[in-house]
């Protein structure tokens, strides 16, 4: 059952970025989303060629430890307008920020983008 529940959420946020194609703001804060769920969703995107008018998106409180770089520099690839990006508390190491700059760095993307990604340490793996 609880794989058929992450199944649905990528369903169901793809799905609203779908038919919301002038949505500006998304507020994700604290909805128990995880990596696999938004690298999901990601992909669907990419699958659609959907491109998104989102100005602000905030995924806080969301723990992200098992998302890669990659999905997020593609998720700010498919992402162009972004303005705001609020990743506080998502448990993201240090590994997978400079991923997803490398492939920012690999698109050739242009950010005009303020990105807040705070965290708290939480073990050894979390701070280094």
């Amino acid at each position: 059952m609880r794989i058929l529940s992450r199944i649905s959420q990528f369903v169901y946020l793809t799905t609203l970025l779908a038919i919301s194609p002038k949505l500006k703001n998304l507020d994700m804060n604290y909805c128990r989303l995880s990596g696999v769920i938004i690298g999901a969703m990601v992909r669907e995107c990419v699958n659609r060629n959907l491109v998104l008018e989102l100005d602000n998106l905030y995924i806080r409180g969301n723990t992200l430890s098992d998302i890669t770089g990659s999905v997020l520099g593609t998720l700010l690839a498919i992402s162009p307008k972004l303005k705001n990006l609020d990743m506080n508390y998502c448990r993201l190491s240090g590994v997978i920020i400079g991923a997803m700059v490398r492939e920012c760095v690999n698109r050739n993307l242009v950010l005009e983008l303020s990105v807040r990604c705070y965290h708290r340490c939480y073990g050894e793996e979390m701070c280094q």
